[in-house]
């Protein structure tokens, strides 16, 4: 088949073309009603001028919108509504903020405070204790921003001298694990004297 061939095959009349693509509203649709591939059906639609439809127009303008409404209205969620007619859950709300049936069904919920899911309250509150860099830490505190938590070693060594850790202070794994926090194994010293010590071990930087 030669190129000319090819392009009378593919040919379509203004006339049905601005009549199918009025009805379908949609280019790649009119591909399919004629059979053609779609770049012929654009190629005709700026060639005879054809006013493009807006996709807001097209998207509006499907059938099953009116029955998708009745069925959120009857109380359905917007996934029972994906899996039924297979349209993603933001175009379903934009479909109903367009046709004004969106309905804030939160409404008589008070707001969730803030930090009101912190600390024992969390469903994933663990009596307090994670772990983070390898050592063992221990919820703190909730300052109103973020939840605030402290190393175990520095609170077993807090207890041993009695008092809070200064700025310079660091508290040394003698053993070299970051998870045994018993007072024989911890050495506080200061971080200039810390890091001497780890100088010379492949830097390794850890307590």
């Amino acid at each position: 088949m030669t190129l000319t061939q090819g392009y009378f095959k593919y040919r379509v009349e203004k006339d049905r073309l601005q009549y199918l693509y009025n009805k379908y509203k949609s280019a790649k649709l009119v591909a399919i009603e004629l059979n053609i591939p779609i770049r012929r059906v654009y190629h005709y639609i700026k060639k005879y001028n054809i006013s493009p439809i807006p996709r807001r127009e097209y998207i509006l303008s499907d059938k099953n919108i009116d029955m998708m409404i009745k069925d959120y209205n009857s109380g359905k969620t917007f996934l029972e509504l994906y899996q039924k007619y297979s349209w993603s859950v933001g175009k379903i709300q934009w479909i109903l903020k367009e046709k004004n049936s969106l309905i804030p069904r939160l409404n008589n919920v008070p707001p969730r405070k803030k930090g009101s899911r912190v600390g024992s309250k969390n469903a994933n509150w663990h009596n307090g204790i994670c772990y983070r860099e390898g050592k063992i830490t221990h919820y703190n505190n909730y300052d109103g921003k973020r939840t605030l938590y402290k190393y175990e070693h520095r609170i077993v060594a807090e207890k041993m001298l009695g008092r809070k850790l200064l700025k310079n202070e660091i508290v040394h794994h003698i053993d070299g694990n970051g998870l045994n926090n018993n007072p024989e194994n911890l050495q506080i010293m200061e971080q200039r004297e810390h890091a001497k010590l780890h100088l010379g071990e492949n830097n390794s930087w850890g307590h």
